[in-house]
């Protein structure tokens, strides 16, 4: 079985080597994870950013809201004319939307997030199974180019007496 890697990167360590036995799930070889982790640290960072102009737009709301009623309060007493509640009425409307698109945004902020933690948890590459490694195709501090397709890392075979 070939084992390759989802993400680019400089090769930091390599944990077996060719003749080595691996178990499913142990860690064979790590990516350099520190542009993962910088680019997670900016991903929750634009996530806390996202949030505090949601909740920002959601006093908007609030606002918008009490002086909408505070116009539709005057405008039924007959004291201010049909265009200022219109205004205000407007006004409510247009925030809430604007707080929807906030929302929006945190959502988008969040999915950032999980796709930068996802791409530093790819960066340690696991044994899929048990076997022997046959092949290691690559060396510490080599970078690994996985933009079109996964690079071959290594191969294992799950049992020698059948190859």
């Amino acid at each position: 079985m070939q084992v390759g890697s989802q993400v680019s990167g400089t090769i930091q360590h390599l944990f077996t080597d060719f003749n080595d036995r691996v178990k499913q799930g142990q860690a064979i070889a790590q990516i350099d994870p520190a542009i993962f982790k910088a680019r997670r640290a900016e991903a929750q960072a634009n996530l806390k950013s996202a949030e505090a102009s949601r909740d920002k737009a959601w006093f908007s709301v609030m606002d918008a809201k009490r002086e909408h009623n505070r116009q539709a309060d005057l405008f039924k007493r007959k004291l201010v004319a049909e265009s200022v509640l219109d205004t205000a009425r407007f006004a409510y409307q247009s925030v809430k939307v604007e707080h929807q698109v906030k929302a929006a945004s945190v959502a988008q902020a969040q999915a950032a997030l999980e796709c930068e933690q996802l791409n530093m948890d790819y960066s340690t590459i696991y044994a899929p199974i048990d076997g022997v490694v046959i092949s290691r195709d690559v060396d510490v501090g080599q970078t690994v180019a996985a933009s079109l397709q996964a690079p071959t890392l290594f191969t294992i075979a799950n049992d020698l007496t059948q190859m």
